[in-house]
């Protein structure tokens, strides 16, 4: 999940806190699965869980659609 997600959000709290987010309509119900780590020195999950909506906050990474579109 973390090597392949939809989204990276960087949070709007703390600055060295990502989002990652990946969507699965199967899996998670046409929800998003939801990891927040934490960046410095040493990378570390703080949580995480499913979600219905992405937070706000800067983009730092969006996957591009596979049709091209």
């Amino acid at each position: 999940m973390l090597l392949n997600p939809d989204y990276v959000k960087k949070s709007k709290r703390d600055d060295k806190v990502e989002l990652f987010y990946k969507f699965d309509n199967d899996l998670y119900e046409g929800k998003y699965f939801l990891v927040v780590i934490k960046v410095n020195t040493r990378c570390f999950i703080l949580t995480a869980y499913i979600t219905d909506a992405i937070k706000k906050g800067d983009t730092l990474y969006e996957q591009k659609p596979k049709n091209g579109l």
